[in-house]
């Protein structure tokens, strides 16, 4: 793949639709690195969806693992299917596992409620425009600038409240990939700037297998936990959540409305790990 693909794919960002609720809110799940079995996180959001429903599932890429899938007929698909089977629309994104095995496949899945228009895409609604971008490229030094034009732009028009960025790899973190590889890392630091240019209030990710809130600009949830779970490694001094290296299959929740955003984590039982997170749009 060359340069030149992923800056034509970013210039042609693909929009869909979220779920608009009746009641003024917007409740998803936040769930990364799910390739190696997501029976166990799975039945916790269906948990915590059955007591205060949720809207949808964001996936911060390595959707299979060890090298994601060949072709839709692939039985590796078979991982996905527990979360498939909530009923709720799944928004993913590429993860550099999922390059390793044929990507543009999962853009094709063979399951329900599974939306995935382009690598890069943005999903629109009254409360939050939320943008999916394509990380691995970049933090392989294979395209610098598809992600960065794609957060310079893909927000234009927005009049929603809130402005979500989603993707694979970390910022910042408290686990290894918040560190290492040094030149990676680096790399991905940049992109503080575009993201506080656009206004972006929360960027997600996964890849690191941890569960982390960080009160950074834009504030940074890392939710990698979906599957073989890794502690991280030493607290950042902006963490917010944990106070201590927590282990465990789970996931987050992000609760909106017009004026505040709230978070809190779960373990793969549906048990909450965390206080409820609460901020506030006018204190932005």
């Amino acid at each position: 793949m060359t340069a030149l693909f992923f800056v034509l794919a970013a210039l042609l960002l693909p929009n869909v639709t979220m779920p608009q609720r009746a009641d003024g809110l917007l409740r998803f799940a936040v769930v990364g690195d799910v390739g190696k079995g997501t029976a166990q996180v799975s039945a916790g959001i269906a948990k915590v969806n059955a007591d205060t429903p949720l809207d949808a599932v964001l996936i911060p890429g390595d959707n299979v693992y060890p090298c994601g899938v060949k072709s839709a007929d692939d039985p590796r698909w078979s991982v996905l299917r527990p979360l498939a089977q909530l009923g709720l629309p799944l928004y993913p994104v590429l993860g550099n596992h999922d390059y390793c095995g044929h990507s543009a496949a999962e853009l094709d899945a063979p399951l329900p409620h599974w939306i995935f228009p382009a690598r890069q895409y943005t999903a629109r609604s009254k409360l939050a425009d939320v943008l999916f971008v394509d990380t691995t490229p970049f933090a392989a030094e294979r395209d610098l600038q598809s992600v960065p034009h794609a957060i310079a732009t893909g927000f234009e028009g927005s009049k929603a409240p809130w402005r979500i960025v989603v993707g694979h790899h970390v910022v910042t973190s408290s686990g290894w990939h918040g560190r290492f590889p040094r030149r990676e890392h680096a790399r991905m630091l940049t992109l503080l700037g575009p993201l506080h240019e656009a206004k972006v209030d929360l960027y997600a990710c996964g890849h690191d297998h941890h569960l982390e809130l960080l009160d950074t600009k834009p504030r940074i949830l890392v939710s990698g936990a979906g599957s073989d779970p890794i502690p991280p490694i030493a607290r950042r001094a902006k963490t917010v959540w944990p106070d201590d290296p927590v282990k465990t299959v789970g996931f987050a929740v992000v609760e909106l409305t017009a004026e505040k955003m709230t978070v809190r984590f779960y373990d793969g039982a549906g048990s909450p790990l965390s206080r409820v997170l609460t901020f506030l749009k006018s204190a932005e």
